[in-house]
This record gives C-alpha cells, sequence and structure tokens, in this order.
C-alpha cells in the first residue's frame, strides 16, 4: 500500500517544486502535513472497508450538471422551480436482504458532527441534500445514513503505541446519523469491536438508546424532507432580497460572524443575534423549523405593521441602514 501512496502522491506533489508550498520552510511544512494527512486517511479507510459489506459505487458524485445525476428539485411557494447541483464526495452502497442501502461519505479537514439545531435552522443540510439526491438516482435504494469523514492525523498523548493508535483512531470515526437497522449498522463495520463508529451497541447485541445519532428511517426520511423545504425558503428569502442582520450564535466564542472579513466595519450589535435553541433532537429538526425552533426567533419578528423583516429591524435601530433590493 505505500508503494501505491508514494507513486500516487509523487505524481500529485512534484509540481509543488514551483509553487508556493515550496518557498518557504514554513510552506514546505504545510506541503509535508497535506501529504502526511493524505496518507493517513488512505489507511483509515483501507482498514474501515476491510471490515464494511459497504462498497464505494462513486466518488465525486455529481447531480444536477450535464454529465450527472438529475438534480434535487425545489418547488417554491409561487410555483418557481429550483434545481440544485452539487457533488457528493463519496458514495457507499450495501446490498443487504431488503434491498439496496445507500451512504453518502463527506470529507471534511477537522472533526466535525450534525447538530440538530443547525439543521432546522437550515445551516447544516448538505448531508441530507446528498442523501436524497443519491437515493432518487437509485430507484428502490434506502437511506443508511450520511456521515463526515475527517482527513487529519492528529496528534494524541497516550502510555504506549497501542494506546496511541486506538485513540488517532477515535479522532477520526465516522460522524454523522445512520439508520437503525441492526444489519446496516452491522455492515458499516464487522469487527467485534467497531472502530470506525462510536460504540452503537450494548453487550447483549442491542442499539444502546444512548446513541442519538442512529435513527429510525421515517425519521431519516423525514430530515431528507425537511432539509428540502428548508433549502426552498431559503431560496424564496434570497429572492425576496431579505439581508437582515440576524447571525447564528453557536456560543460566546462562535457565531456565523467569526470568520466574516466583513466583521470589522458591521453594524451589527450583540443582540442582533440568534442563539442556537438547546435541547433539541434529531426528531425535532426533522419537523421543520417552523416547529423545531422557537418562535421567538429574532429573524422572524411577531409584529412588523405589515412591514417587511428587514424594515422593522432598521427602525428598532435608527442608526443603522439595511439595503433592500
Amino acid at each position: 500500500m505505500n508503494r501505491i501512496l508514494d507513486r500516487i502522491l509523487s505524481a500529485l506533489t512534484d509540481p509543488w517544486t514551483d509553487s508556493p508550498l515550496s518557498a518557504d520552510a514554513l510552506s514546505r511544512w504545510q506541503g509535508e502535513e497535506y501529504i502526511r494527512r493524505a496518507r493517513r486517511a488512505a489507511q483509515v479507510l483501507t482498514r474501515f472497508a476491510a471490515n464494511s459489506d459497504f462498497i464505494p459505487v462513486g466518488t465525486e458524485v455529481e447531480f444536477g450538471s450535464d454529465s450527472g445525476a438529475p438534480p434535487l428539485v425545489l418547488t417554491l411557494s409561487d410555483g418557481a422551480r429550483v434545481a440544485l447541483r452539487g457533488k457528493i464526495d463519496r458514495l457507499d452502497r450495501y446490498d443487504g436482504p431488503d434491498g439496496p442501502w445507500l451512504r453518502v461519505l463527506d470529507l471534511k479537514s477537522s472533526e466535525k458532527e450534525l447538530n440538530p439545531a443547525k439543521m432546522a435552522r437550515g445551516e447544516q443540510l448538505q448531508l441530507m441534500i446528498y442523501l436524497k439526491a443519491a437515493l432518487q438516482h437509485i430507484p428502490g435504494a434506502r437511506p443508511a445514513g450520511a456521515m463526515y469523514f475527517p482527513i487529519q492525523d492528529p496528534e494524541v498523548s497516550a502510555p504506549d503505541p497501542e494506546a496511541a493508535e486506538a485513540q488517532r483512531l477515535k479522532n477520526v470515526q465516522l460522524k454523522g446519523v445512520a439508520a437503525s437497522d441492526e444489519d446496516v449498522i452491522r455492515a458499516m463495520d464487522r469487527d467485534l469491536s467497531p472502530y470506525s463508529l462510536p460504540k452503537v451497541f450494548n453487550k447483549d447485541g442491542s442499539i444502546s438508546k444512548s446513541v442519538k445519532w442512529v435513527l429510525e428511517e421515517k425519521v431519516l426520511l423525514a430530515l431528507m424532507d425537511a432539509a428540502q423545504t428548508r433549502a426552498a425558503e431559503l431560496c424564496e428569502e434570497i429572492r425576496s432580497g431579505r439581508i437582515s442582520i440576524s447571525p447564528s450564535v453557536e456560543s460566546e466564542r462562535y457565531s456565523a460572524c467569526t470568520f466574516c472579513e466583513f466583521s470589522a466595519f458591521c453594524p451589527r450589535e450583540k443582540e442582533d443575534g440568534r442563539p442556537l435553541p438547546a435541547g433539541l433532537t434529531f426528531a425535532d429538526a426533522a419537523l421543520g423549523p417552523e416547529k423545531a425552533v422557537p418562535r421567538d426567533d429574532p429573524r422572524q419578528p411577531e409584529d412588523t405593521d405589515g412591514k417587511p423583516p428587514e424594515t422593522a429591524q432598521t427602525e428598532n435601530h435608527p442608526k443603522r441602514t439595511v439595503a433592500q433590493s
């Protein structure tokens, strides 16, 4: 395997000789970090595959393009239709006793998990949109799950090499949601002590009730429908010119503004933020934003005197001007 990786990585990194990744010691270190991550990801995914009955059937699977699968179509309230396009990093298939099951994997540069509150808000729609697009491309297929895979080679602290490797594997486990079909979960990792997934089963072989990311199939289907509905609502907000200042706030240290290039001169005030509602489950997120998100969300003022939300919010902050299209 290392020889294969050497050949592939050599072909990919040879052009770096005259690129910014060779400009100085820091850039060269960054390039070496990319290579370490690629090697680690290949080794981990190979190990995952050895224990799994899920077979990759495509990488960078396109939908909505001329050469890909059909788009996922959003129908707006006025009857207009919007065709979504995208590219699924990896699509896996398992042919079980009851037919095919599909799983989508999205590769990330760091650890990431699905958050029900963000899904209800429309801030994490990608995985559910991808899964629904994949299912409509393969008639009769059922949703096995949608997960993130972090491409990283984390440093860990452990008493011995064996413990260190166990910790490193734990840091790159697949995170997301999966169907609560025991055969499907076991097909993802047949090892007696699965390492591609967080702990799922009790000692008696049943699925632990404390595992919140394993969902009934009907909840998975509802999450996909809710994501499609929320995407359509966002399209309508874009078309209406909605640009109200109401960033999502995850914590005191992190919000939608954290990495914004315009934060230095944005007139946003602290009270403009919309804290994520606490305690939501995936079943709550499947109900859709109207039922899952508290109605005191400042993004939707209760009384605007018939005026658009942007106008109402501008009048609440007279020193600020909010452009409207």
